[in-house]
């Protein structure tokens, strides 16, 4: 049996640390191989912390996921005390079949520095109902094909597992907003293989509102260009395999989006066929939305579809608006505009 020790940072989490300590308890993971670090929280985060049975460390300033989970693992000698160590976030409600998964998975692909779970959504809302189809798609489809071929570039940070051998060698480093794909690319940079789990599946808090909702969009993607900057993704010179899977889906991204499909149909076809377009755009959403609604016995995404195939929209907008401000304007924003948590 693997040694494994799970990483919870976490920063103004008091309305939901303690269901997420809860739930790793009831999924057989024992309090002394769970590790709290709160990251100068100005609630009641450590003092709820405090009073349970898990490893806990308090840190004075507040310095960053990254910098917060390299802290913990230093003072604690993680990585020479455990096989492996999971990340997950302060929302995380992790299923009682979590462990088991990532244990199974340790034992018989040995050869695997960094396992990726699978994320679903909680039920709370619209947002979450959309979510819940872009999870769906982005594991069932993206996830499982890349991890096929070895082609994983984001470990969520809700969800990953580190052989710490490989983990010594990583560098956590709060220059990005995606520390989770600038881990993931630093395993890839050093000859490790990332392997999806889909049975240790957790389940994430999603935006309230469509204003949080942009701005965690809008911080995911500026840490994806940033991470595309800092391991020269798009630059010339010698490539991994990995490299050509991320500049492949960004050129899917940016050349093959809605917009821009929808939008050539609208002004170079006659009005028939652009309603063909459209029409077939919005079915093959809905047969998404339906799948998703099927695996995940949410009956509430489909008639929230709606709102699913507009969001779509607002992804792609930010998308560009991200990469004009990281890539041409040269920004290199840090600003975590984290959203608002609930009671689970």
């Amino acid at each position: 049996m693997h040694k494994i020790a799970v990483i919870v940072p976490v920063h103004n989490e008091e309305l939901c640390v303690l269901d997420t300590i809860k739930a790793l308890l009831k999924a057989n993971v024992p309090a002394k191989d769970i590790f709290v670090v709160d990251d100068a929280s100005k609630d009641k985060t450590r003092e709820l912390v405090m009073g349970t049975n898990v490893n806990f460390l308090g840190l004075t300033k507040n310095g960053g996921k990254a910098n917060a989970q390299r802290q913990v693992i230093s003072y604690f000698d993680l990585c020479d005390k455990y096989d492996y160590v999971v990340f997950l976030d302060g929302d995380t409600i992790v299923d009682p079949g979590f462990l088991r998964a990532l244990q199974s998975a340790a034992e018989v692909y040995r050869g695997i520095s960094l396992f990726v779970g699978q994320v679903k959504s909680t039920r709370a809302g619209y947002i979450s109902a959309c979510r819940s189809v872009e999870y769906t798609v982005g594991h069932d489809l993206y996830k499982a094909g890349q991890s096929n071929f070895g082609l994983i570039f984001v470990a969520p940070g809700c969800v990953s597992m580190y052989k710490t051998r490989m983990l010594k060698k990583l560098k956590l480093e709060y220059d990005t907003l995606a520390e989770d794909m600038d881990l993931t690319m630093q395993v890839h940079r050093h000859g490790g293989k990332v392997m999806y789990v889909p049975d240790a599946i957790v389940y994430t808090q999603d935006p309230a509102s469509i204003k949080d909702y942009i701005k965690q969009v809008i911080r995911w993607q500026r840490g994806g260009w940033q991470v595309f900057k800092k391991h020269k993704i798009g630059s010339w010179g010698k490539k991994q395999a990995i490299d050509y899977m991320v500049l492949f889906l960004t050129a899917d991204a940016m050349l093959f989006n809605r917009i821009l499909w929808l939008g050539g149909a609208l002004i170079f076809l006659p009005f028939e066929y652009s309603l063909m377009a459209i029409t077939l755009e919005i079915l093959v959403s809905f047969g998404i939305a339906c799948y998703a609604a099927i695996k995940n016995s949410r009956l509430d995404v489909v008639y929230k579809f709606p709102l699913y195939f507009w969001i779509n929209y607002i992804n792609i907008f930010t998308y560009f608006k991200t990469f004009y401000e990281v890539m041409i304007k040269k920004q290199n924003v840090l600003d975590w505009n984290k959203v608002k948590r609930f009671s689970n």
